[in-house]
């Protein structure tokens, strides 16, 4: 997994979610098949470690966003 974290995106706040790789050399390790390509971010103790507790925000310092209305949205969990 990345250290990178994902922070704002598409005038939302990801706060405690980091960037992750799908596997290795294309091929997925173990987890949930996500429905979004390549873009996929996770949470767990690294996360939390180095940005807090997970969230998606719309209201943050320099939003300009009061309300928002997902989609599509996939969710998935995993246990280790």
């Amino acid at each position: 997994m990345s250290l990178t974290t994902v922070g704002e995106y598409k005038d939302l706040y990801y706060s405690g979610q980091l960037l992750t790789n799908l596997g290795v050399a294309g091929v997925r390790l173990a987890g949930v098949i996500p429905q979004s390509g390549d873009q996929v971010s996770a949470t767990g103790i690294q996360g939390q470690a180095l940005a807090g507790r997970a969230a998606l925000l719309a209201q943050y310092d320099g939003s300009e966003t009061e309300t928002f209305d997902l989609k599509k949205f996939y969710y998935g969990c995993v246990l280790k």
